[in-house]
């Protein structure tokens, strides 16, 4: 199954008045795949909070590796977490910044 291009990816309600400038800047948004790199991506389960479903919410926004999340800036954090749904705020609170730098580190 082909997954979702990152165009297809939606974008948070301009209504939000939780929502940072960051948030809505569509320059704010991190390095983004439409697939994963060489067919294969890392497994997201491996952190800490992250089941199949954020998963696959991760992957549809086009987050398929550790290197990529471990990259984040704060802008960055606040325009992925924006996008969260449900899993808003988890970022920080399972600080998958600091999880994917160690995986990445080895």
């Amino acid at each position: 199954m082909q997954p979702p291009s990152v165009s297809s990816v939606a974008t948070p309600a301009a209504a939000d008045p939780d929502a940072t400038p960051a948030a809505t800047d569509p320059a704010a948004a991190p390095l983004r795949l439409s697939v994963a790199r060489d067919g294969k991506g890392d497994d997201l389960q491996r952190l800490v909070g992250v089941g199949p479903k954020l998963a696959a919410l991760l992957q549809q926004l086009g987050f398929w590796h550790f290197d990529q999340i471990a990259a984040w800036t704060p802008e960055q954090v606040a325009w992925v977490d924006s996008r969260l749904g449900t899993f808003r705020g988890r970022i920080s609170r399972d600080d998958r910044i600091g999880q994917t730098r160690r995986l990445v580190a080895g």
